[in-house]
C-alpha cells in the first residue's frame, strides 16, 4: 500500500515567511502528526539564510545591504546558502512515516531520490560516499561561511563540485530535512556575502560551488526539476501525493514565528 503525501507545490515567498512555514510544519507535525510532506518554493526578493546556530561575525552586512539581499535564519543547522535563482525542497515526515529514520537515513533517502530525479534530466553525479553517524560532521573546507564552500563527505557532487545543500532538524515525533538545489549560480555574488580572512580561502570555495546549469550544461526551471523529483519520490518510496494548502493552523504558527523572530537578531529584510 503506498503512503498519502501532502504536495505543497511551487510558490515563491519571502525567506522570512519560507523559514517559518518549514518550521510550523515540522511543530505541527511533531505535536498532532499527520501526513508527510514535500513542499516545493522559491524566493523573493534574493535571501541568504544562516544556519540555526551560525555566527554572524563572517557576514558582509554591507554587501547585503547594498545588494538588498534579505538576511534570514533557518531553523536547522549548517552554514549560508544564497537563495536566488533555484529550486528549495522541504521534507517534514512524522515518526509514523515509512520515510521516518536516524538523521542519516533520511538523508540517505532523501540524497537517493534527488540523484535519481536530476539523473533523469541529465545531471551525472560522482561516485557518492556513504554518510555514517561519523561523516556527518567532516567538512573539507572548514574556513568557509557559505554551505556550497565547504564539502563534507556524504554529500551528491558533479565534477567535484556541489549542486544542492540540505539541513535537518529533528524533534521527538517528526524530522525536517530542506534543501536548496540551484539552478544558476553567481558565485562571485554569493562569495561576496562573506568576510573573508584569506584570499586562499574563498578561491577553495569558490572551486566547490556548483549548479544545475553548470553540470547539465543548458538551463533547466524549477517545474522541470521539480517534476523530476516527485516522479522520484513516488517510484522509490512507493509515495501518491495530493495537493495541497498549508492549513490555516499552519500558517498562524508561522506568522507567531515571525512576529517572536523578529528584533531577536540584526536580521536584513528588503521586503518590508
Amino acid at each position: 500500500m503506498k503512503e498519502c503525501w501532502r504536495l505543497l507545490a511551487n510558490d515563491t515567498f519571502s525567506g522570512e515567511f519560507n523559514m517559518a512555514l518549514d518550521e510550523a510544519l515540522l511543530l505541527c507535525m511533531n505535536s498532532h502528526g499527520g501526513k508527510p510532506v514535500l513542499r516545493f518554493y522559491g524566493w523573493s526578493p534574493t535571501a541568504l539564510s544562516l544556519g540555526k546556530y551560525q555566527k554572524l561575525d563572517g557576514i558582509n552586512f554591507n554587501y547585503l545591504s547594498e545588494q538588498t539581499i534579505d538576511l534570514v535564519r533557518r531553523p536547522t543547522g549548517g552554514r549560508a546558502i544564497l537563495h536566488d535563482n533555484e529550486l528549495t525542497y522541504a521534507v517534514i515526515v512524522p515518526s509514523t512515516s515509512l520515510l521516518y529514520g536516524s538523521l542519516a537515513q533520511i538523508y540517505n533517502n532523501v540524497s537517493s531520490v534527488i540523484m535519481a530525479g536530476l539523473s533523469t534530466i541529465g545531471a551525472q553525479f560522482d561516485q557518492p560516499q556513504n554518510s555514517t553517524g561519523t561523516s556527518m560532521e567532516q567538512h573539507f573546507n572548514t574556513n568557509s561561511d557559505a554551505c556550497f564552500g565547504t564539502r563534507m563527505g556524504y554529500e551528491l557532487l558533479c565534477g567535484g563540485v556541489k549542486i544542492t545543500a540540505g539541513a535537518q532538524r529533528r524533534m521527538r515525533h517528526a524530522s525536517l530535512q530542506h534543501g536548496s538545489i540551484p539552478l544558476v549560480m553567481d558565485k562571485d555574488r554569493y562569495l561576496d556575502c562573506f568576510l573573508w580572512r584569506e584570499v586562499s580561502a574563498r578561491k577553495s570555495a569558490e572551486g566547490l560551488i556548483g549548479s544545475l546549469q553548470d553540470s547539465l550544461g543548458w538551463t533547466v526551471t524549477s517545474i522541470d526539476v521539480s517534476i523530476a523529483l516527485i516522479e522520484a519520490f513516488e517510484r522509490i518510496n512507493k509515495i501518491e501525493f495530493e495537493e495541497s494548502m498549508p492549513s490555516s493552523i499552519e500558517l498562524e504558527i508561522a506568522a507567531e514565528i515571525i512576529k517572536r523572530k523578529q528584533g531577536e537578531w540584526p536580521c536584513i529584510n528588503t521586503s518590508g
